[in-house]
């Protein structure tokens, strides 16, 4: 077909969603967990050092900077990116998540593993952007 590109497979988009999604549902189900334990059906303890409270901040966390990081690593990937770069990228982010959760989780401060998730959070987000600018206009 005239004027198409080729189809490119987002191999380490899909497989580093998979990853993620696979870590979403487990955290999904410890916040379930947690409202049987305490007994809260809707809406969160006003503690922020409850495990509840702490866990669906995790969860609500996670849902809220994820879509848009494997969004970004997409359009990349699928616009022939240098495929191991955007690999790098998909463990790093597999890796901050993780890192990210278990300081939320725990509650003592200063938390080095809070520090780290966020880090490589903002930094994924402000690399994927630069490297799209770059891309796109150049």
């Amino acid at each position: 077909m005239i004027g198409l590109r080729s189809y490119i497979h987002p191999q380490a988009t899909m497989l580093t969603a998979a990853v993620l999604a696979v870590f979403y549902a487990l955290l999904s189900l410890q916040v379930v967990r947690l409202r049987w334990r305490e007994r809260v059906g809707l809406g969160l303890p006003t503690n922020p050092t409850s495990p509840l409270f702490r866990m669906a901040r995790v969860h609500a966390n996670f849902a809220e900077y994820i879509p848009l990081l494997l969004l970004m690593m997409f359009f990349l990937e699928s616009t022939g990116a240098n495929p191991t770069a955007v690999r790098l990228c998909g463990g790093l982010m597999i890796v901050g998540r993780v890192a990210h959760a278990r300081g939320l989780i725990t509650v003592r401060t200063p938390n080095p593993w809070r520090v780290v998730g966020t880090a490589m959070t903002f930094g994924l987000l402000f690399t994927f952007a630069g490297w799209i600018f770059l891309r796109e206009l150049m």
